[in-house]
């Protein structure tokens, strides 16, 4: 599936059009799907929410309440990019703790959702001095996975004077292999689908059709190598503007990719 997530919603309906997934997640914790805002949303949903191990701990109830109110195909991950905020062992405890939830809401209802966990692609880097597997949640007692799904947010590495108008020099351009195989070849490893929830490129200033190149590979080798999702994030980050306005080609270039599916 093709998807993405903007902080424009506006200007990317009219310019990209129906996504079959939407990133989605929510700054704390919402007591109802309706609550999160994003009900409305057409297609399927990669969704994350906000809240501390030690406090997943003590709100199974209001989880479980919650996770009874989502759609039964929604995606669904205990926070996104943990590594530097809590430890590793109190992370793959509070992944348990909702995979748990989620599978026995699925029994109850016939549900199909999904688990995620959700780690920076930087973190599957072999010199990024970081374990994977450590924030992986393994397997429970009947030998099944906790986590569906094993997910990234990776963005091709910024460099030069002009990353926060969107542009950059070119140098040190991560193909879409360099970008992906560390998290496929980690998925296989412990035998899960693997996703990609945030994926951005800066235009390239020496070369106009650059990101939209790259935009169409990314696309093409995250299905040929069995993705469950590649999700473009159409916004500013802290190290660049990854939006897609800033060509024409790559806004082509994108709805493209999503029209054909």
């Amino acid at each position: 599936m093709v998807g993405g997530w903007s902080n424009d919603q506006a200007w990317f309906n009219a310019n990209i059009g129906k996504l079959e997934i939407y990133r989605a997640y929510s700054p704390g914790f919402k007591s109802s799907w309706s609550q999160t805002g994003y009900a409305s949303r057409p297609g399927l949903v990669d969704y994350s929410f906000d809240m501390s191990p030690s406090q997943v701990a003590g709100a199974s109830s209001q989880i479980k309440a919650f996770v009874a109110t989502t759609p039964k195909n929604l995606i669904i991950s205990f926070d996104h990019e943990p590594e530097v905020t809590y430890s590793a062992s109190s992370f793959r405890a509070a992944t348990r703790t909702v995979a748990n939830i989620v599978h026995a809401q699925n029994r109850a209802d016939g549900g199909a959702r999904r688990v995620e966990v959700i780690l920076m692609g930087y973190t599957f880097r072999s010199n990024s001095g970081r374990n994977p597997s450590d924030w992986w949640p393994g397997r429970d007692a009947q030998g099944k996975n906790y986590a569906d799904i094993i997910s990234e947010d990776v963005y091709s590495d910024p460099q030069g004077p002009n990353t926060l108008k969107g542009y950059t020099n070119g140098v040190n351009w991560r193909t879409s292999a360099q970008l992906f195989d560390p998290v496929i070849n980690f998925a296989k490893s412990v035998g899960a689908r693997w996703s990609v929830s945030e994926l951005g490129f800066l235009e390239d200033s020496t070369d106009a059709t650059h990101k939209a190149r790259a935009i169409k590979d990314a696309v093409s080798y995250a299905e040929a190598h069995n993705a469950v999702a590649v999700e473009y994030w159409d916004s500013i980050g802290r190290r660049g503007d990854w939006r897609l306005r800033h060509s024409t080609a790559a806004t082509t270039a994108f709805r493209q990719a999503v029209q054909a599916g």
